[in-house]
This record gives structure tokens, C-alpha cells and sequence, in this order.
């Protein structure tokens, strides 16, 4: 399986809880990986306290 990294550094997290287009377009990647698991994704993104998110067994998140 592939491993993919995406590094979101702009001001707006991921999940989009804040909007953003790269943010929604991110977030659709994560979904329909999650439905036909293609990768392994990271997922980097700045913190946002309304986040909450469980990583599932494909994506996993870390906020900095």
C-alpha cells in the first residue's frame, strides 16, 4: 500500500472546521480513501480546538 504525506501549512486546519478550498479538497481524498483504502495517509495540519477527529485505520492525523 502507498504512504502519502500531506502537509497543510496555511492558516486553516483539516478537517475544514474553518473552510478553505485545499482544506475541502484534502478532506475528500480523506473520504474516499477511506472507502476504497488506496493508502496509508498522514495528515499535518496546524490545531484548531472544535477539531475532533479520529484518525481510522488508514489516516492519521497530527497537529501542530
Amino acid at each position: 500500500m502507498k504512504k502519502i504525506a500531506i502537509i497543510c501549512t496555511e492558516d486553516k486546519p483539516v478537517p475544514a472546521v474553518e473552510g478553505g478550498a485545499v482544506e475541502t479538497i484534502v478532506e475528500n481524498i480523506i473520504r474516499l480513501n477511506k472507502k476504497k483504502k488506496l493508502a496509508n495517509i498522514d495528515i499535518y495540519s496546524t490545531a484548531n480546538e472544535t477539531i475532533d477527529v479520529e484518525g481510522d485505520e488508514n489516516t492519521r492525523y497530527y497537529f501542530f
